[in-house]
């Protein structure tokens, strides 16, 4: 559930016009299972947020499995994730496969009585009759050499194969840290840390391993410099 207020962000063209178009169709909050360029259909199937439904509000999906439905204003750390909590729709997250996008992996509103833990919207995985892996991820550049933490925040029902964070690309040795289950209303945090970067780029994001009918929700991801160790003491007090 929520932890406080969430930071201001800058809703894209999305964000701003889709519960006006929503009331002028006189559409309802169902779910949407596939999407494609700006094109949806309508399913009254179990939904990504724990099998109540929900509109997904992704759009325009190129050929990098990315969608771009908005300016998002870039903090000033360059080690900082772009789109961290998917208030752009895909902006800045790869996918792949880049199909999974609008077919497996959704931006989505949550369902009536649930909440998001920063902005309006969460990352939404889910498929009604197949199995499927997803890897959706930030391929970071710039980043000053040293020891990071990737963190995102999951709630997500039983069933999946595997549910995980990576690092990989970073300079050092390629990581995962598993995902523990939620409850089943919880979101709960879960970090990988210890990520050593040389050479100023890094891949982060998270795996999901789906079983037909598995859904997972996820939001606010961040990527930051761990605080160093203090020095050792070398002598006694002075």
């Amino acid at each position: 559930m929520m932890q406080g207020p969430s930071p201001k962000r800058t809703l894209g063209l999305v964000g701003l016009i889709c519960p006006h178009i929503l009331a002028l169709a006189g559409c309802s909050l169902r779910d949407y299972d596939r999407l494609g360029s700006a094109q949806a259909s309508s399913t009254s199937g179990i939904g990504g947020s724990g099998g109540s439904g929900a509109t997904w509000i992704t759009a325009g999906f190129g050929g990098s499995g990315q969608a771009d439905s908005g300016l998002f204003e870039a903090g000033p750390d360059p080690a900082a994730l772009v789109n961290p909590s998917f208030e752009n729709g895909f902006n800045g997250w790869l996918i792949d496969p880049p199909e999974a996008a609008g077919l497996y992996a959704f931006v989505q509103w949550p369902v009536t009585g649930s909440s998001t833990v920063d902005g309006l919207n969460e990352l939404s995985t889910w498929a009604q009759s197949a199995a499927f892996t997803v890897r959706i991820y930030q391929s970071l550049t710039g980043i000053e050499d040293g020891r990071y933490g990737f963190k995102g925040h999951f709630n997500f029902g039983t069933g999946h194969n595997a549910v995980y964070l990576f690092a990989s690309g970073c300079g050092g040795l390629d990581r995962r840290q598993d995902v523990p289950q939620p409850l089943p209303s919880q979101w709960l945090d879960a970090e990988l840390t210890g990520i050593d970067v040389s050479g100023g780029s890094c891949d982060v994001g998270i795996v999901v391993d789906a079983n037909p009918n598995n859904w997972l929700n996820s939001d606010l991801f961040s990527f930051e410099r761990m605080p160093e160790d203090p020095p050792a003491d070398a002598g006694g007090s002075p």
